[in-house]
């Protein structure tokens, strides 16, 4: 005898969202390093995307998602920074901020003349 087994509902099918990972390493072009502008581009970058972000700069770590932790970076002209993202938009965000680091984060006194200045 096979005992009673209760009816399981359907469960719907859930997209199958992929988890990104990607890494890249940038250097820091901007004469002036990731001061308060351009950690505060860096993190409009990130927060039009769907991925988290960890910033690594000679040993230490942040989270991409804040400016005061950028800070705390002290990233210099000529550091590198290593950028891992995580989630759907991971290779989309690694792209669009490899773009804005070298354009000198679009900052006046950039090294890249096609950034925006001011």
């Amino acid at each position: 005898d096979v005992p009673d087994v209760p009816d399981v509902p359907d469960v719907p099918d859930v997209p199958d969202v992929p988890n990104e990972r990607a890494t890249a390493w940038m250097r820091i072009v901007n004469p002036m390093g990731m001061h308060a502008r351009p950690a505060g581009r860096f993190v409009k970058v990130v927060q039009g995307h769907d991925a988290r972000v960890r910033v690594r700069c000679e040993g230490n770590e942040v989270d991409g998602a804040s400016i005061l932790s950028l800070l705390m970076l002290e990233a210099a002209c000529g550091k590198t920074l290593e950028v891992q993202a995580n989630g759907p938009d991971a290779r989309a965000l690694i792209e669009a901020l490899g773009a804005l680091v070298r354009s000198g984060f679009e900052d006046a006194g950039s090294t890249d003349s096609e950034g925006a200045r001011g």
